[in-house]
């Protein structure tokens, strides 16, 4: 995969949009894109738009929006077709449109990588609150067809489903950031009522999420996380790891089994990331408390405000010194200003409520029972990185290297172990290690793993590929 963005695109293609005529010319290649070669634009010939009906667009586009500086020559006085080649020119020349001389006629004609470059920036600009609920039965559903004996296309649906549960969580991260902003922007307005009505208006409509009123119902992405996780769960630890990448190995990438299991891990590893959806909405959750104390907490300053008072009383005594031939009464009813029964009644201490604590209550025998056995069950199932370096010493002792299938299984604990070692054999041999050292996963750096080729172990609690480990230090 390219590390450019300048591989993969015309070099200059931003200029334009880098110009003083910026708005100007985005607006103009969207009109040119929706018109000649969007998804809804008619089928352009086999050869190109001819050039003359771009410029003819341009010219009526021109007409109505004429707003454009003065650059390279090119004024407000300039005859419009000059103005529309000079413009339909630049764009050409930075990389917007592909020219070709095809007898006496000039056409055009847009690549497929400038034309879906334009179609991404296009969706961007028009980005919309996301329907998180729906991603999530998404999510579930193909991960179920994934499952599914009779799907012949498993391996593009799992590569789907994590790129689509990566698309979920950066879209709620990037929740947190809106609202963050707006607050920035939203008590900059003069009046509370302005604030308030941003409020409504911008932060849950607009910067949230589409479905945020039904997220209080069973359509929260919560309520789908155990099923999703299981399921990433049952397509890891199953046989189906093995059929996802030889699937992928054999239809997408021409037999490199690598690159094959470097896709599969990447997905498997985006999907796992869905427990951390709790962590994104108790995030979201402090800043919407967050933008609400400051919204409520800028409204009582209004309305009690001292200054707000006085200020009010100066226009109105301002307002009756500048009328003329001011003849009015004022504005109370008959009858005394100050009497004793207009006066404010005394306010009426009343008792406190009594307080009483809270009975003590005591756990039987069977509850603490069940409550130790449970912690028992948990620490016995627990594979902490320490754990796994303290249970490799006391295998290995003063050797330097093991095999997987050398491994001592007599309990859940060492189950859990040898696990674990799978999990970070499978870091350490895929392209995540490449990220710290080849073979050596991260979790447990003083051991290199390595695979012992097609060998499996196979016995009554395992059946997985076989490998090496090696103490390095």
């Amino acid at each position: 995969m390219s590390s450019s963005l300048f591989e993969v695109l015309p070099s200059q293609l931003f200029r334009p949009l880098a110009s003083a005529n910026r708005e100007n010319y985005w607006r103009l290649l969207l009109g040119l894109y929706e018109e000649f070669f969007g998804p809804e634009a008619e089928v352009p010939p086999a050869t190109g738009w001819e050039r003359r009906q771009l410029t003819q667009f341009i010219e009526n586009y021109l007409e109505h929006d004429d707003a454009w500086q003065a650059e390279e020559g090119v004024g407000q006085l300039t005859p419009l077709n000059i103005r529309a080649n000079m413009y339909l020119s630049h764009l050409t020349e930075n990389g917007w449109f592909e020219e070709e001389q095809v007898g006496l006629t000039r056409t055009l004609s847009m690549t497929a990588v400038v034309s879906r470059f334009l179609a991404t920036l296009q969706v961007f600009t028009e980005d919309t609150p996301a329907m998180v609920g729906a991603k999530m039965r998404s999510i579930e559903d193909t991960l179920r067809r994934v499952l599914d004996p009779a799907s012949n296309v498993y391996g593009d649906d799992f590569v789907n489903a994590g790129d689509s549960a990566h698309a979920l969580l950066s879209g709620i991260a990037a929740m947190s950031l809106n609202v963050r902003t707006l607050q920035r922007e939203i008590f900059k307005s003069a009046t509370p009522g302005a604030a308030i009505r941003r409020l409504f208006e911008d932060y849950i409509s607009k910067h949230v999420m589409a479905d945020y009123a039904d997220l209080a119902g069973a359509d929260h992405p919560l309520a789908r996380k155990a099923q999703v996780l299981s399921l990433t769960q049952e397509i890891h630890y199953g046989d189906h790891r093995e059929r996802i990448i030889v699937w992928l190995a054999e239809r997408r990438y021409k037999g490199d089994k690598g690159t094959a299991e470097a896709v599969y891990e990447k997905a498997i590893r985006r999907l796992s990331n869905v427990y951390r959806l709790q962590d994104y909405f108790d995030r979201l959750g402090q800043d919407q408390r967050h933008i609400e104390r400051r919204m409520l907490a800028m409204i009582e300053y209004q309305l009690r405000a001292p200054g707000q008072l006085e200020r009010r009383i100066k226009k109105a005594i301002a307002g009756v010194n500048a009328a003329e031939n001011f003849d009015a009464s004022m504005p109370v009813g008959p009858g005394a200003l100050l009497s004793g029964e207009l006066l404010f009644q005394p306010r009426i201490a009343r008792p406190p409520i009594p307080r009483t604590a809270d009975s003590p209550r005591q756990m039987t025998a069977e509850q603490e029972a069940r409550m130790n056995l449970h912690r028992r069950a948990r620490d016995a199932r627990t594979a902490m990185p320490t754990e796994v370096r303290v249970y490799l010493q006391g295998v290995m002792g003063g050797g330097r290297q093991i095999r997987a299938s050398q491994l001592p299984i007599t309990g859940i604990k060492q189950f859990r172990m040898v696990q674990t070692l799978s999990t970070y054999a499978q870091e350490a041999m895929t392209g995540l290690g490449k990220k710290h050292h080849e073979g050596i996963s991260k979790r447990l750096p003083g051991y290199r793993f390595q695979s012992a080729g097609d060998e499996r172990i196979a016995g009554p609690y395992l059946d997985m590929p076989d490998f090496y480990i090696t103490k390095v230090k």
